[in-house]
């Protein structure tokens, strides 16, 4: 009966996310706005894609057009109630992942992988619930979960169980390494993995900033850094770095455009910034609701 119950409270929640259109436009630009998701062609004309969702906390298109959101449920964080949903191109949407622990960023693989930054405890191989009351043997940790193109998750990456974490982007470049920001270690981490995404080989410190919080590259291997003091870093393939842009009001996620284009969550003032190649900055879009996350078509 309870399990009835579920799946019909699920199909309830699927039939609210209004409205879930076609999209199919390579280029145009996809926000969360709190419980919701807006869509903004490149002349800046916006509409909302989705609504109704509990919270959206994360972005990513595959290579099949598809976009995945990860969402959570606000009233209880580090649950295990977070999931991934998937929507076609052709405006249908599914659940993709479940049983998640306040599911963060997204990234994919070439392959088709989905990894997801989760928050909470962890033993090893396994999953532990909740992070109000301390267990002697478990941490407050941040993971990647690895969910193969058929659904299966598997736990791939923990950071330092010995300390504690506070994630938000997480990106992989062209070398197949993932890229994790922790703002409360003030570190970026490089994920070294075998190439091939089946295991994780190695983590280590890639970067010290104060703050990261969004990540994206560029299209040239240099990875971008958002945080929140409002500036943008750029830190080279070799770890060198450089300030792109200051003073802007606390930023979350970064997204590149297909000309280069670079735009920025605005989270502190509600509004998503246009960063030109030639690094001119402008307000692209405004009168959003704690924008986060940021993806673009492909």
């Amino acid at each position: 009966m309870k399990r009835m119950r579920r799946i019909k409270l699920l199909g309830a929640l699927l039939a609210a996310l209004i409205p879930i259109g076609v999209h199919a436009n390579p280029g145009d630009l996809y926000a969360t706005d709190n419980s919701s998701i807006r869509i903004y062609a490149p002349d800046g004309s916006a509409r909302i894609f989705a609504s109704g969702l509990l919270r959206a906390r994360g972005l990513a298109f595959d290579g099949f057009g598809n976009l995945f959101v990860a969402t959570l449920d606000t009233a209880t964080l580090f649950d295990n109630r977070g999931r991934v949903l998937k929507f076609a191109p052709d405006g249908t949407v599914f659940t993709f992942a479940t049983g998640l622990d306040s599911p963060q960023g997204l990234a994919f693989d070439v392959a088709g992988n989905l990894f997801v930054v989760i928050s909470g405890r962890f033993t090893t191989g396994a999953f532990t619930l909740g992070r109000g009351t301390e267990t002697s043997g478990l941490t407050t940790d941040v993971g990647v979960t690895k969910i193969s193109p058929g659904g299966v998750k598997n736990l791939f990456a923990i950071l330092d169980p010995t300390t504690f974490h506070e994630n938000f982007g997480i990106a992989i470049d062209e070398r197949n390494d993932l890229f994790v920001a922790d703002n409360l270690q003030q570190k970026i981490y490089r994920i070294t993995t075998d190439g091939q995404f089946n295991t994780a080989t190695s983590i280590s410190t890639f970067a010290s900033l104060a703050d990261p919080i969004g990540l994206a590259f560029d299209g040239v291997g240099n990875l971008y850094a958002s945080d929140g003091e409002g500036d943008i870093m750029k830190i080279a393939p070799d770890g060198t770095q450089t300030l792109v842009i200051s003073g802007l009001a606390e930023l979350r996620g970064l997204a590149f455009d297909l000309n280069g284009n670079l735009f920025a969550a605005g989270h502190g003032n509600n509004v998503i910034y246009k960063i030109t190649p030639g690094g001119s900055v402008s307000v692209f879009a405004t009168g959003l609701n704690v924008p986060q996350f940021l993806a673009v078509e492909p």
